[in-house]
């Protein structure tokens, strides 16, 4: 029980990580480059918000078109 909950701890710092990092990409990207980053934030802030595994976030951004 204590390790899945320091898994959940250790994805949730690393989608915030994964958050920081596309944000500061997004900002100086341009065209369809930006809007990929901005849909990639918005699935790993979403992630967060409805508890889904970092994997499961993950999986669902590799699939956009």
């Amino acid at each position: 029980m204590l390790s899945r909950m320091w898994t959940a701890e250790s994805e949730k710092a690393v989608t915030a990580a994964l958050i920081d990092e596309y944000a500061a990409a997004a900002a100086t990207a341009e065209g369809p480059e930006k809007a990929e980053m901005e849909t990639l934030i918005l699935i790993f802030a979403l992630a967060q918000t409805r508890n889904w595994t970092y994997s499961f976030a993950l999986t669902l951004a590799l699939h956009l078109p």
